[in-house]
């Protein structure tokens, strides 16, 4: 998996804004999940308003965490090579 794989580093997952992440990621597929539960259980109705309520603000948060946590790091590696 991308986020608990080797490709990130061990120092930015003892950060604070990585914690927040796995957290978001983890409710993101929790909705998800209940999204595509509804829709197989044929409550179309449901899944839909869920999908756009709930899904749209978990995914709307989490790119907006990962965007931030990318560009302090982007900030941080900058301020580095000085």
């Amino acid at each position: 998996m991308w986020l608990y794989g080797p490709s990130i580093a061990a120092a930015q997952k003892d950060t604070l804004d990585y914690r927040i992440i796995v957290d978001l990621h983890a409710h993101f597929h929790n909705v998800a999940g209940r999204v595509v539960e509804l829709a197989v259980g044929g409550s179309s109705a449901d899944a839909e308003t869920l999908l756009s309520r709930d899904f749209e603000l978990a995914s709307e948060k989490l790119i907006a965490a990962m965007v931030a946590w990318k560009e302090k790091i982007q900030a941080a590696n900058e301020s580095a090579m000085r």
